[in-house]
């Protein structure tokens, strides 16, 4: 009987860790905003491909902070650009 349950627990925690494994990541965000509101799309696995959506319709694309499971492969594009000073 304890092998039994032994064996069907060992086949409970298996199942467990393999649908872990198996999630999805989702590091970019892509923030979107217009005159009814914002909305908040964070269903995208690579920063080109967040820009892509957002691209012609206004927004922007941010770390997702709420999917801390990996580093993200990419790192996040610069903010801002100096100019150069011509005189």
């Amino acid at each position: 009987m304890r092998i039994l349950l032994a064996a069907m627990t060992a086949f409970i925690l298996a199942g467990a860790v393999e649908r872990a494994a198996a999630e999805p990541y989702y590091p970019w965000c892509a923030e979107l905003r217009d005159r009814t509101g914002s909305s908040t799309n964070c269903g995208f696995t690579s920063y080109d491909q967040c820009m892509a959506s957002v691209s012609g319709v206004g927004g922007f694309c941010r770390e997702n902070s709420f999917n801390r499971t990996r580093v993200s492969e990419e790192p996040p594009p610069p903010r801002y650009r100096k100019r150069s000073q011509s005189h």
